[in-house]
């Protein structure tokens, strides 16, 4: 009799086990699915080094002579604060046809700029200094 106990017991026991990793899977996915559903208007999503902020002030670093990220989505109104994180000075500056024109002139180590954008469309720029050095921003309303 004992053993025919100890065999039901162990199938219960894989049995609750089971019936918990299945509740917190539950639960864990419950989390995801209204975490996403609530932050829709403060949402970011980082992929590929794009970034697509909805919020006020974004930053964007300039560091190994590039932008990080290279692209962002703001929204119209929104300020976009660059720092230069390289070892030597950077600018930003807007390049061919842009809704609107704007240039840093030079940003020394560890100094910034900042701009806010007022029209939509989407804006291209480079370092001057550095050419290669390239990216942009789409505004939205």
């Amino acid at each position: 009799m004992k053993k025919v106990s100890k065999k039901v017991s162990k199938k219960i026991s894989k049995y609750k086990i089971s019936i918990i990793a299945a509740s917190v899977l539950v639960i864990a996915v419950i989390g995801i699915v209204i975490f996403k559903s609530t932050n829709k208007d403060s949402k970011v999503a980082v992929n590929n080094n794009v970034i697509e902020p909805f919020n006020a002030n974004v930053k964007v670093s300039i560091k190994g002579f590039n932008y990080v990220p290279l692209s962002i989505t703001i929204k119209k109104g929104d300020t976009v604060t660059w720092t230069n994180d390289d070892k030597v000075a950077n600018n930003v500056a807007t390049v061919g046809i842009n809704p609107a024109y704007f240039d840093s002139g030079s940003i020394g180590v560890g100094k910034t700029y900042t701009h806010t954008f007022t029209a939509t469309g989407t804006y291209r720029y480079i370092c001057s200094y550095h050419t290669s050095m390239k990216a942009n921003i789409v505004v939205i309303d």
